[in-house]
């Protein structure tokens, strides 16, 4: 059975449980409906959190499990690398000898320095003094 079917029909009949035994307890008049729901949920959260420990990693481990593979596969599709790092060498590795880009080359020729200082005074950061 699907992992989050079963989660949530156990957390469906827990609070079920509490609604039926709080309403024997008493909780039984409609000025209580009230009441009587609202102390069910929170009884059934309690028990829901110790008791279906088990069945909540189950499915918490098949919703990453499937996230990661739309997301694997979203990458396929775009088919752009896999990670930051990889995207950054291809795009460095692409250019003429793994120099700058552009816009910050630009900016070390007009400052006449290279390095950290080139890209603090590029022209991308004049905007913003």
């Amino acid at each position: 059975m699907n992992a989050v079917l079963r989660y949530s029909v156990l957390r469906l009949m827990i609070f079920l449980g509490c609604l039926l035994v709080l309403w024997l307890v008493g909780l039984r008049d409609e000025e209580d409906y009230v009441l009587l729901v609202v102390l069910a949920a929170l009884a059934s959260m309690v028990i829901s959190y110790v008791a279906l420990r088990r069945f909540r990693e189950a499915y918490s481990d098949q919703l990453a499990r499937t996230v990661e593979r739309r997301a694997a596969a979203r990458r396929e599709r775009a088919g752009h690398p896999v990670g930051d790092e990889e995207a950054e060498d291809a795009e460095v590795g692409s250019g003429s000898g793994g120099s700058l880009p552009a816009s910050r080359a630009e900016g070390a020729a007009a400052s006449g320095s290279g390095g950290a200082a080139a890209s603090a005074s590029s022209g991308e950061d004049d905007d913003f003094r």
